[in-house]
């Protein structure tokens, strides 16, 4: 009988949370109503959306902000950029600045407006400790619209100095700041959230439902709708309101927070656990900087590509990933190539991910079993 599939792939996404799962199941069987409509119930499933909005914006201590509710952190990343594009299209000089290790959802969508809006797209380069600040301050000036960076990169668990970057476009330019934070949310400490224009987040990151997230900002009347029907959402986002997802995000939130420092400290020990079994091993090399979040480790195997250990771990029943999980169709990691890593290190990474549920014997029994997957496939 096999044995039952070892999880570590919690930074593409978790389990739904009892809570939200008991939560949901409970709304779903009579609260079905349009909550435009104008009769009662359908006002009393409203009021519960709009608290959830307002709560969300209160555990995360945000003042003079509005929150969109979307699919997903990649709608919200999109409505986002396109959106503050197509405001300022009349801008020949318009200029959007990210780094060069952005989720798929940033890259794709700067390379959308570059191609369609002649919008002038900058890529920063970063280093293995964090974001070429040097070239930062050279991109910027008056013609800058938007600077995109993450909060933390969801490959390597690299932490960007978000409050030296804020300080540094307020000062050099006029622009927007925007923070992808999908792997910060209910991982750490985030004191200067009150610090940036606009952030995304997504719940199925956080044990809640899939095709639940928001955008939160304070310039939203900035922003151009990209789906146009109702006035939902601000005219942002037209058509029916996903209500009990949006309820449930609140729920979803609340419950990420209150575990935040239990979570944190168990990831840790995992990290550390990870870092002091492949630190001294000249087989395989280390792409996570040891002070960034502890909740991603990655990895690279000398002698065996991503895809050959991958393969492997899997027959074991060891469930893990090499890169995002929105670009794993590839050979190598974009992110690990940025960086200025060289080719086997990029073609042959791995990336373990915890939660507060991870167990500390199975992740030991992964590391054992990559090791020895390792051994066995090495090619030299």
């Amino acid at each position: 009988m096999p044995r039952k599939a070892i999880y570590l792939d919690y930074a593409s996404t978790t389990p739904l949370h009892p809570e939200v799962f008991d939560a949901y199941s409970a709304l779903l069987k009579d609260q079905f109503y349009n909550v435009d409509a104008l009769y009662g119930n359908a006002t009393k499933l409203r009021a519960l959306m709009e608290t959830s909005r307002a709560k969300i914006l209160d555990c995360l201590g945000l003042t003079n902000a509005s929150l969109v509710f979307t699919s997903g952190a990649s709608e919200a990343n999109n409505m986002l950029i396109q959106g503050l594009m197509i405001h300022h299209r009349n801008d020949p000089k318009a200029t959007l600045i990210i780094s060069s290790v952005e989720h798929s959802s940033i890259k794709a969508c700067a390379r959308f407006v570059r191609t369609y809006y002649g919008v002038n797209v900058i890529e920063i380069p970063v280093t293995p400790f964090g974001l070429d600040m040097d070239a930062l301050e050279k991109a910027l000036d008056n013609h800058t619209v938007l600077v995109s960076i993450m909060a933390i990169n969801n490959e390597t668990g690299m932490v960007f100095d978000i409050p030296k970057i804020v300080e540094m476009v307020k000062t050099k330019s006029h622009a927007s700041i925007h923070v992808d934070c999908v792997q910060a949310i209910g991982k750490m400490a985030l004191p200067w959230l009150n610090q940036v224009d606009y952030i995304s987040l997504s719940a199925h990151k956080l044990h809640g439902l899939k095709g639940s997230g928001a955008l939160i900002g304070r310039h939203m009347d900035h922003l151009v709708g990209l789906i146009h029907a109702g006035q939902q959402e601000m005219g942002l986002r037209g058509g029916t309101s996903n209500a009990l997802v949006n309820i449930m995000l609140a729920k979803t939130m609340r419950l990420a927070l209150d575990e935040q420092t239990r979570a944190y400290d168990h990831a840790k020990a995992c990290f550390d656990y990870c870092y002091g079994a492949f630190c001294n091993d000249l087989n395989f090399h280390i792409n996570s900087p040891k002070d960034g979040s502890p909740f991603i480790f990655n990895f690279s195997a000398r002698h065996v590509t991503s895809q050959v250990l991958l393969n492997a771990l899997s027959r074991r029943n060891i469930e893990v990933s090499a890169t995002s999980t929105c670009e794993s169709n590839q050979g190598h990691s974009d992110v690990l190539v940025a960086m200025g890593y060289d080719q086997w290190i990029t073609t042959g990474s791995c990336r373990l991910s915890f939660d507060i549920t991870t167990s500390l014997d199975d992740l030991k029994t992964a590391v054992e079993t990559i090791k020895e997957v390792c051994t066995t496939y090495a090619t030299r």
